[in-house]
């Protein structure tokens, strides 16, 4: 008697665009892994490219859309910018296209529909704007800016008053304005210590010499008479 085959049902393939496999690291836990992984970014990009590429490339493969961000940002680490001025400059052309486009469907409104016309001349203008900022990106990537250190001291205020070093006057002076009084200053010795002088406040008294003798009472007989 022959034997009845068994019909084996074909398992459904995975879907490629949504499957990923990625090496672990035996090292650290697999919640930390998962941690790790979302915040690289790295596949959430990924998953970005393949879902807006379905259109145009069909399904991709998310791991093989992981791993080539990542290769990319490596060859970014090692300072190989190739890659990043190539997309730049595609998307000036792209950016230059959009505007052409959006300009010359404006111009066919021109005379009937003055709201369409505003709204492509907008767009165009926002494409055109966006161009000029990418091609001024890829200036400065091509020629950076050299850095300039400045070591040179800045400009300073120096107040040559006779104030006391600890602040004491600053504080009289706030403490003045909210009671409206006028803060005094005491006269004390004048120092200059980059020259070695000293001197005093012109304020202060004079010993008394020949021509400036000092006053005494008027005598009983040259006082006015009562």
């Amino acid at each position: 008697m022959s034997k009845k085959k068994t019909a084996y049902k074909s398992e459904k393939p995975k879907d490629k665009s949504l499957d990923i496999t990625i090496q672990g690291d035996q090292t650290k836990s697999y919640d930390r892994q998962i941690a790790e992984l979302a915040a690289s970014g790295l596949v959430s990009n990924a998953k970005m490219m393949v879902h807006f590429s379905a259109e145009s490339f069909g399904k991709m493969s998310l791991t093989d859309s992981y791993e080539v961000l990542q290769d990319a940002g490596k060859l970014v680490n090692q300072g190989d910018l190739e890659a990043m001025e190539r997309i730049l400059t595609a998307q000036v052309i792209s950016l230059d296209t959009i505007f052409c486009s959006m300009a010359h469907r404006a111009q066919m409104n021109i005379g009937h529909f003055p709201d369409a016309v505003s709204k492509y001349m907008n767009l165009a203008l926002r494409a055109q704007s966006q161009c000029r900022s990418t091609v001024e990106a890829l200036a400065e990537i091509k020629n950076p800016k050299p850095y300039i250190q400045n070591n040179k001291a800045q400009y300073q205020q120096v107040n040559n008053g006779t104030s006391p070093p600890d602040g004491s006057y600053y504080n009289n002076t706030r403490a003045c304005a909210h009671t409206g009084e006028n803060p005094k200053q005491t006269n004390e010795l004048l120092e200059n210590k980059t020259y070695e002088q000293e001197w005093l406040d012109t304020g202060t008294p004079k010993t008394a010499g020949r021509t400036d003798t000092e006053l005494e009472t008027v005598g009983a007989k040259h006082r006015a008479e009562e």
